[in-house]
Parts: structure tokens; sequence; C-alpha cells
């Protein structure tokens, strides 16, 4: 019930609290007259629960009590939900920023791949010169061998056709 004695149940907060159950349910311990019964009823329709009992100030006061609590609760809330979300705003910025860094890095790494690549390509380029260098030396030295050689035959073949 809404009140009984003097505490105040806590069904009001239930979600599936029902004013007009409640003053239904409530025992005619009071002595209310059915004609009485039908204007409280009655003002339930047009007011606020709370103002049912008008004389019953501890009521109203726990109720604003309870709104005052809510509220303080609600606007903590909100300030720590501004406060994350400045938070999120800082972090994603950081993010961006280490993201960026990484691209920086990653370029400056690439970039230091490439010249690193370049050298060897250079030097390999330079070995390859050295070896077809030392290709051609060989083919040289081999032709000049065979020219020699065919020197050589050709003399005999002159001594033997003058002697």
């Amino acid at each position: 019930p809404l009140l009984k004695g003097k505490k105040i149940s806590y069904r009001v907060f239930s979600k599936d609290y029902s004013p007009l159950k409640e003053l239904v349910a409530i025992q005619r311990q009071y002595n209310i007259s059915e004609e009485k019964w039908m204007a409280i009823l009655k003002s339930l329709q047009d007011e606020d629960v709370e103002t049912v009992y008008p004389g019953n100030a501890r009521v109203g006061q726990c109720v604003f009590a309870y709104k005052c609590d809510n509220n303080k609760k609600k606007d903590a809330l909100k300030r720590e939900l501004i406060k994350r979300q400045d938070e999120k705003v800082g972090l994603r910025a950081r993010v961006e920023e280490l993201e960026k860094s990484l691209r920086q890095h990653c370029s400056h790494n690439s970039v230091t791949e490439l010249k690193a690549s370049l050298t060897k390509i250079e030097e390999l380029k330079r070995k390859i010169e050295e070896l077809e260098l030392g290709v051609a030396l060989q083919n040289c030295e081999l032709r000049v061998e065979l020219l020699e050689m065919n020197n050589e035959h050709w003399k005999e073949q002159l001594q033997r056709s003058q002697g």
C-alpha cells in the first residue's frame, strides 16, 4: 500500500505500479465513505498521486528528496558523460596523431629500404659489368691464343712449303 502507518511503500517506484490499484487496495481503516472515495478517485484523474494526501508532508518531502537525489545523480551522470566524451575526443586525436606518426615512420622506412635496394642494385650492376668485362677479357685472351695458334700453324705451313 501507498501508506502503511508512517512508512512509504517502495512499490511506488516499481515498473508495474498503478496508483489506482494502490488506492483501491488501501484498507478502509480511515473510515472513508464511498462519496469520499469517489472524490479521491476523481482527483486521481486530475492531479498527481502525491496531492491525494496533501496533509501528509512527509511523503511529499520523501518524494521530493528522491527527485532531488535523482536530479543530483542525473547531473553527476551528465558531467561524467561529458568528461568521458572529452576523453574519447582526446583519445581519437591521439589515435590520429599516432596513425600519422606510423605512416611517416613507414614512409621513412620505405625510403630507407628503397635507398638500400637502390644501393644493392647499383652494386649488382657493377658486379655484372665486372663479370662482363671479365668474360670479354677471357674471350679476347682466347682469341689471342687462337690467333697465336693459327699464326704458329701458318708459320709451320710456310716453312714446309719453303723447305
